[in-house]
Formats: C-alpha cells, structure tokens, sequence
C-alpha cells in the first residue's frame, strides 16, 4: 500500500488504522511531500516501488536468493527484510532483537534513511575497527539502526527529530525487554548523534554512531576509509540520491515542527527552506533578552 504523507482525503493515519490490517500481509509505503494524487505527483517514485515489488514477487516465484537481486536493498515491500551476513567485512548482528530493529525501521522508514541507518553501522564499525575499539556490538547496531526514527512520519513529534526519536527507540526497547540501563545507553546515542564534540567523548556504542552518520551525511573524515570497504558498502546500500532526498525529508519533518529547530542546528535550514518559517536563533534570543545591561 502506497501513500502521500500530504494526503488530506485518506491520511496515512486512516489508511493505517481501517484497510492496512484487512489486506492480509501488506505493509505501508509513505512518500514524503506527496498528497491524495501520488501517481501524478510522484510517477517516477511510484514506478520504482512497483517495479521492486514485482521484482520481489518474482524473486520468490523463482525459488531465488534475495541477496542475488540488486533489488534487495532497493525496498522490495517486504515487512522483514533480508540483509546479508556481512557488509563491507563488517558483521551484521542478527539476534531476534536486532531483527525486530531492522523490521521496525525498515517499515518505517523512506528508502533514503533506510539505507543510511545501516551505512552508519556499518561505517562506525569500520572505525572502531581502525581505533581497536571495544564494544556492545548490539547495542551499537540497535542505537545506529533506530536513530533517525524522528525523521519518520509515524514517529514525528513537536521536540527536535534527535529526542523524538531517542523516545521512540526507548519506547520500542522497553515493549522488548530491554534493561533501563541499555535502554539509556540507546537514548543517549540517539539524542546526541548529531551533537558535536559531545557524542565523541562519550562511551563507543554512543561515539560510533555519531561518527558513522557523519561519515555517510557530510562525508567527514571518510579518506581514512579504505576506498574497496567503501565501495562495497554503498554497493549494498545505495545513497538513494541521498543528499537531495535526505534534505528533503529533513525540512519535511522541520516544517511538521518548526518551533523544534529553534536555536540548533536546523535553524538556518529551517528560516531559508521552510516557508513562513521564523525560527529564532541563538543570536535574536540573545539580543531580545529582557534584562536591561
């Protein structure tokens, strides 16, 4: 099932609640900035999606291994997707935990975020490799495959994407039965992923996930990389167009929530992307402080 997340005459929420448990097995594809007429406003995505959904069907009626189709990673719209063993030599974990992760983010999530989570995993490990780095080897691929669950239009909320999603992974950990301990080692990874010089100096599992998706969205530091694990990676998780379509999601889930990218990061991206948008800056607050000097 295909939908626009701008649909006003069926929302997702409607779609989600009402037909999806009535089609036996479907899952639900949401595209971002697409309303009631998805065909017209998005053909081309339309046509992709299809193809990789008859390309699945296709793959099981042939009794073929999905990890031969270079349509694996490409979002065949399957609830639980299959990933290789390995990556780039980097080990996927794969106890059921870790799966019901995957499954979570990968129902969830556009294909552009999809795939980056586990670039970031992957990535990360990469480093701690290089560094000699020892750590909870799950709790690391939990906390890099949940991190951008505040991007998604099921978890979206009014506080900045970092800590919608920290609570959403929380949130989904504790229905699991992790400990309050590791689950506060995933949030604080999650919350602090795109805070600078603090993630660095925390704890590997929380460092490797901010220094991985650093890697796959700003490119930071990646020629001390080797260039074959490199190209192995994006091999198996194509970019997607990743830095048109990342931004896009991005200044979507901003325009849900403008008041959540006041005074961080997003700010600018919010004042010059997001229309009607007045985000303040640390600067305006500063100047408009109350106390007389």
């Amino acid at each position: 099932m295909i939908s626009g997340d701008h649909d006003k005459i069926q929302p997702i929420e409607t779609l989600r609640r009402e037909l999806l448990p009535r089609i036996s097995g479907a899952v639900m594809q949401v595209l971002p900035n697409v309303g009631h007429l998805s065909p017209l406003e998005a053909p081309e995505e339309i046509a992709r999606r299809l193809d990789c959904f008859a390309q699945g069907a296709s793959v099981q009626a042939l009794g073929l291994s999905r990890i031969q189709m270079p349509s694996l990673l490409e979002r065949t719209l399957s609830q639980h997707p299959t990933l290789p063993r390995e990556i780039a030599s980097v080990r996927i974990p794969d106890s059921p935990l870790a799966q019901k992760a995957v499954d979570l983010a990968y129902r969830v999530s556009p294909a552009v975020v999809w795939t980056h989570v586990l670039r970031t995993f992957v990535f990360g490990a990469l480093v701690g490799r290089a560094q000699h780095l020892r750590y909870d080897e799950e709790l690391f691929f939990l906390a890099s495959v949940l991190h951008d669950l505040g991007l998604t239009t099921e978890f979206r909320g009014t506080e900045r994407f970092e800590v919608v999603g920290a609570d959403a992974a929380a949130a989904f950990l504790k229905d699991q039965g992790v400990n309050d301990e590791r689950r506060a080692i995933i949030w604080d990874a999650i919350a602090l992923h795109t805070s600078v010089g603090i993630a660095s100096r925390k704890r590997p599992e929380i460092a490797l996930v901010h220094i991985g998706a650093g890697i796959d969205v700003l490119g930071l530091e990646l020629n001390k990389l080797p260039p074959t694990l490199v190209a192995q990676t994006i091999e198996a998780l194509p970019r997607h167009d990743f830095n048109k379509a990342f931004f896009s999601v991005l200044v979507d889930t901003i325009a849900h929530a403008p008041q959540s990218a006041a005074m961080t990061w997003m700010c600018e991206t919010a004042n010059e992307h997001v229309p009607g948008c007045h985000c303040p800056s640390f600067t305006s607050q500063l100047q408009a402080s109350p106390f007389k000097e």
